[in-house]
């Protein structure tokens, strides 16, 4: 699952820069050859930093940065600092999509692995997360307790693997990196906005300017995931509603058959289907489609309809979409991301104290028409998890009035519009503007040119407005069949139409739909796993 009340006096924050930062002062990094190589120009480097930024004496930690510099003739410089999303993903590892986005532009492009993440002493569970233990890399429910008792008499920096901690980090390789005619902007995405706020919390006056985009609240928490996801779900079905042709095939109220769909499973509807998996994988499968971005968008609707109708055609469609969708490319994250930095960060402060049950949650799930699970899974291991303390501003807005853009989709799975209400209007300073893109999801510049450009307008020239013009050209959502030359349900047969060739011959039709079920199940709730809690 990817961002403050006056600004305090520059004396301050020149204050809590000297305080926080002192350690990489003098350091020299030996930039080289990252171990991930996530591009040919990457270079990456350590510094080594306090433990316990507060200042008490727990020792040190190494902090892994990564840049690609911009030609050398490119003056003055420009340094583009990214924060990346999960929590538990790595900075480093993405430098080659940043480069791809903003090689052009001529900025030197930086960013760091938080702390327990990457390069930054990863936190893991070696046995849980071996390639030959029960799930491989990935983490079951059942693995998590193991896995916490090893990180407990293992691990002895747990209190340390903080967003606030993490946020020091940031200021000091800022301050060790820059030149003194340098401009830096700080780009967040998803999680990495939130750590973008507790950044800007103690370092106000740090950066020149500011972009988040997929924006996660300085007060939210993994409690209200699922719930948003479904609620943005319905607001998808609701346009299918409303568009002429998904209308005419799924009807007035398509939210309402996605949410009997799943149940009518233990009443033996669809049974070459039912038979392999329950109402609750179903739910799964369509809340990883909404994750998954507007490209696989308007197969959910499709989709429920297919099973709805369960021809033998609608089994092959969704053969194919499955096998397409779940089984392209390596199931699981990178090694440097961490799924247990995740639970860790996401246990000690994005988790209410007084958060909802796991019964609660389940029930939740068995009334939405969509669903990750990701709320009901991290409600599991919060009683048991070595939680560090939030700190004691946690939820507040930094005080930040310099150059902002904030960027949101209308359909961003993980975080409905509306619960940015606050955070519009604190962020409403001389220079600061948000921008929403009503049909995008989580993080706008996937895919948008619009959005590509503003941010290229804002790094030239921070605090000026933006042209929004280009956000009403912005090809609307479509819930009709895609232009692809690589159909998800492998047929142009968008609705299943036509009858195929299989339905005339029905040979083997019961082996081969068993078949690509019980391989959907396998990688469905794997995928599942990989895709938990991705805020970002």
């Amino acid at each position: 699952m990817k961002l403050t009340v006056a600004r305090t006096a520059t004396v301050l924050a020149l204050l809590t820069l000297a305080v926080a930062a002192p350690e990489a002062q003098g350091q020299e990094i030996e930039w080289g050859v990252c171990a991930e190589a996530p591009h040919d120009d990457a270079q990456c480097g350590h510094l080594t930093l306090p433990l316990d930024p507060t200042g008490g004496d727990a020792g040190t930690i190494d902090i892994q940065l990564g840049r690609i510099l911009a030609p050398a003739d490119s003056e003055p410089r420009t340094l583009l600092w990214y924060l990346p999303g999960g929590p538990g993903d790595a900075g480093v590892e993405t430098l080659g999509r940043l480069h791809a986005i903003f090689g052009e532009i001529g900025v030197d492009i930086y960013s760091i692995d938080h702390r327990g993440v990457g390069g930054s002493e990863l936190l893991r569970c070696p046995d849980q997360e071996a390639e030959d233990s029960p799930e491989g890399r990935e983490l079951s429910e059942e693995e998590w307790p193991e896995c916490v008792t090893w990180i407990q008499t293992n691990r002895t920096d747990l209190p340390y693997l903080t967003t606030d901690a993490a946020a020091h980090d940031v200021a000091a390789a800022i301050n060790t990196v820059t030149g003194p005619d340098d401009r830096v902007i700080l780009f967040g995405a998803s999680y990495g906005t939130y750590w973008a706020n507790r950044y800007l919390t103690h370092y106000p006056d740090q950066v020149d300017g500011v972009v988040l985009d997929g924006i996660v609240p300085a007060d939210w928490t993994f409690a209200e995931f699922d719930a948003s996801l479904d609620a943005t779900g319905r607001a998808l079905l609701d346009r299918c509603a409303r568009d002429e042709e998904c209308g005419s095939y799924l009807g007035p109220d398509p939210a309402a058959k996605a949410e009997e769909l799943p149940d009518r499973f233990a009443e033996g509807h669809c049974p070459d289907l039912s038979s392999e998996i329950d109402g609750r994988t179903l739910r799964l499968v369509f809340g990883n489609m909404l994750m998954s971005g507007p490209d696989v968008w308007p197969y959910l609707p499709a989709l429920i309809y297919r099973i709805d109708k369960c021809r033998v055609r609608d089994l092959e469609a969704t053969g194919a979409l499955f096998e397409n969708l779940f089984e392209s490319g390596e199931v699981g994250e990178p090694e440097s991301h961490s799924p247990v930095l995740q639970r860790h960060v996401s246990m000690s402060e994005l988790w209410p104290e007084d958060g909802p049950t796991v019964e609660s949650l389940e029930a939740a799930i068995g009334r939405s028409t969509m669903t990750t699970a990701v709320s009901s899974s991290f409600a599991s291991t919060y009683p048991g998890w070595p939680r560090y303390a939030r700190p004691a501003d946690w939820g507040q807005l930094a005080n930040y009035t310099g150059p902002l853009l904030l960027l949101h989709g209308g359909l961003d799975p993980t975080m409905p519009v509306d619960r940015l209400a606050d955070l519009r209007d604190h962020f409403s300073a001389a220079g600061q503007e948000f921008v929403l893109f009503p049909d995008a999801g989580h993080v706008t510049l996937n895919g948008n040119p619009c959005a590509r450009a503003m941010y290229f307008a804002f790094i030239a020239a921070p605090g000026t407005p933006v042209d929004r013009t280009c956000v009403t050209d912005v090809a609307g959502l479509s819930l009709t069949a895609p232009e692809t030359d690589t159909p998800l349900f492998g047929t142009d047969d968008f609705w299943g139409e036509s009858t195929t060739t299989m339905e005339v011959t029905v040979l083997a039709i019961n082996i081969l739909i068993a078949a690509a079920v019980a391989g959907m199940v396998v990688w469905v709730s794997r995928w599942l796993r990989r895709r938990r809690a991705r805020n970002a």
